[in-house]
């Protein structure tokens, strides 16, 4: 498609409460606002789960957003959020979607313009198409986990932090800590440049990927709490080229832990 415009996207900061008024006191100059607590099912118990497609279409367009604009999406602090509606935004179908590496944090150390206020924006008629073969639901990996003749079985990774995969440390609004079994962890923080927010070289994520014995060739399902920084390991491995084949849970652990009969574990994975 041709004809489109550049659209930078702010996104809701899942380390900052006050998203909102974050965004009215700085962004990057004709940013939207992309409010992850809108763009959710409001149907469900777990958080941030993927809407309908049509509530995704009218809530874009709503946003002044079409179809063949090329988005670029930005966190405040680095990478957080960004990764999570860069995948949503794939998942319904729309390709020309970037994230902003380092997002704000590394715009203004760079020194380059920001602006306060609202940007006002006129309704489009977005339309959306899910893209089921990017997502994975809880009765699906469930299935895929229990073939035991290994013909489905997928690699699960955890973009949890170390401690709370473990169960060293418990898990925020889950009912268990641990973590899925045969699950292998690649923390979020590990894909993350500390000092600019930035994702790491490509380089340094295959050593990642080798150090926790991550087979390219087989499918992949990534995860995390609650499916918002397992986009960075979907982000991470686009960046090497590889998306056929990976999947990301969108209930996550949350969902995961709240079925009893669905097998968790504190052992390290390796």
């Amino acid at each position: 498609m041709s004809g489109g415009n550049m659209r930078l996207v702010k996104v809701t900061e899942r380390k900052v409460r006050s998203g909102w008024q974050e965004y009215e006191q700085r962004h990057i100059p004709n940013a939207r606002f992309f409010d992850l607590d809108i763009a959710r099912d409001p149907l469900t118990k777990y958080p941030n789960m993927m809407p309908h497609q049509d509530d995704f279409a009218s809530y874009v367009g709503h946003l002044g957003i079409n179809n063949n604009d090329h988005l670029v999406i930005y966190d405040s602090y680095g990478i957080y959020s960004s990764p999570r509606v860069w995948w949503m935004f794939r998942a319904f179908g729309h390709e020309n979607v970037s994230v902003l590496d380092g997002g704000l944090l590394k715009w203004e150390q760079e020194g380059r313009p920001v602006e306060s206020g609202i940007v006002e924006a006129e309704q489009t008629a977005y339309v959306s198409d899910y893209q089921e073969d990017m997502v994975i639901e809880y009765n699906d990996l469930y299935a895929e986990t229990h073939d035991f003749l290994y013909t489905k079985q997928p690699q699960i990774l955890d973009a949890r932090p170390y401690k709370r995969y473990t169960g060293e440390i418990p898990e925020r609004g889950a009912k268990r800590d641990g973590h899925i079994t045969s699950a292998l962890s690649i923390p979020h923080s590990q894909l993350v440049n500390p000092y600019d927010g930035t994702m790491i070289p490509r380089e340094d994520f295959y050593k990642v990927l080798r150090y926790r014995n991550v087979d390219l060739r087989r499918p992949i399902v990534t995860m995390s709490r609650t499916g918002i920084t397992a986009a960075t390991i979907n982000l991470a491995l686009a960046n090497i080229g590889k998306t056929d084949g990976v999947k990301l849970y969108d209930g996550s652990f949350t969902e995961w832990a709240s079925n009893a009969k669905a097998p968790t574990t504190s052992f390290a994975e390796y």
